[in-house]
């Protein structure tokens, strides 16, 4: 029997957790915290009902609970351990499968996604993801879980991250370029080199494959990221009257001041903008200066992936920190065409 619960479906780094905040904030019938932001912007300050794993799902259908609330993220057939379907299937196919279940077992679903034009914003959202060794215990032995395979969630070391990461999906072959037998080996400027060469070729069509979808899945409803930054308050009334929330009206006139709390806190929401804008002003050689801007070693692999393609090497050995102005970039760039 199809649960009388609303469901957000969404990645991680979509904001799923804050929608979820949304929906009680605004409601008249629930309580809950004023406030769910934490430091890195995310709203893991309120708990609300996390199907995670994604075991979680089947055992929610099953049961006699009935929240009028929770989210899940993707891939929710993969066994525990096992990267098989998400390196095999391609994002759109898993999508579907998960949805084609999803939808004959909740009262209406919600899907967050991100696009091409905010990836790397949605990319370092999902660092903000961290699996505490108490939370590990609770949520994810008691399904056969170990910790080497959510080695990637359990670590705030944005290094080891995608060390782990690429030291799973990469064989020897792939790194001993470097003159490394151990990705664990890598410094920083060995480690930009492989991800601008490989981490933004792996993505398959995580970015592309939500028009088909919503072609696919007309009756529910899809929100872009992008709205959220674009038109947050008419995006944030939409979600609200799509899971038809009984709305508290006194609550609802803070919308505006939840949404400066909310902006004020997402370091990496005008991420794609910026360092584009870096990229071109390196290849046009016109002056800029990035200095007080959050640049992460992902954003820095993007930068030497797209000069790349336009032709432009940096002189990268050894440069374990990045300039941040295009005076001093300059002199490290090699024009090849």
């Amino acid at each position: 029997m199809k649960k009388s619960t609303n469901l957000i479906y969404y990645d991680a780094g979509c904001y799923g957790t804050f929608i979820e905040w949304c929906c009680n904030y605004f409601s008249i019938n629930i309580n809950t915290i004023d406030s769910p932001f934490e430091k890195s912007g995310s709203s893991h300050g309120f708990t609300g009902n996390f199907l995670e794993p994604a075991e979680k799902v089947k055992d929610y259908l099953e049961s006699k609970k009935n929240y009028s609330y929770v989210r899940c993220h993707p891939n929710l057939f993969e066994k525990p351990n096992s990267n098989k379907i998400s390196h095999n299937m391609s994002c759109y196919n898993i999508s579907k499968t998960d949805l084609l279940y999803l939808e004959n077992n909740f009262k209406k679903i919600l899907i967050l996604h991100p696009s091409t034009s905010t990836s790397l914003w949605h990319e370092n959202n999902s660092e903000k993801f961290y699996i505490s060794d108490d939370c590990f215990k609770k949520n994810y032995k008691p399904y056969g879980y170990t910790k080497e395979s959510l080695s990637l969630n359990m670590t705030n070391d944005i290094m080891l991250r995608f060390k782990f990461v690429v030291g799973k999906e990469l064989n020897l072959a792939n790194i001993q370029g470097w003159n490394k037998n151990n990705i664990m080996d890598f410094d920083t400027w060995d480690l930009r080199e492989l991800l601008s060469f490989y981490w933004f070729n792996r993505t398959k069509d995580r970015y592309t494959c939500w028009d088909k979808l919503k072609t696919d899945f007309s009756k529910l409803k899809f929100v872009c990221i992008d709205d959220i930054k674009n038109n947050f308050q008419k995006t944030i009334a939409e979600c609200l009257e799509y899971f038809e929330v009984d709305i508290d009206l006194s609550k609802l006139s803070l919308l505006g001041e939840v949404e400066n709390n909310w902006r004020s806190k997402q370091h990496h929401i005008n991420k794609d903008n910026l360092i584009n804008n870096i990229i071109n002003n390196l290849i046009n050689k016109q002056d800029l200066d990035w200095t007080n801007e959050p640049i992460t070693l992902l954003d820095e692999a993007y930068i030497q992936k797209c000069l790349a393609d336009n032709g432009i090497q940096i002189k990268c050995q050894d440069l374990n920190i990045f300039p941040t102005n295009v005076k001093d970039f300059l002199p490290l760039l090699e024009y090849t065409k």
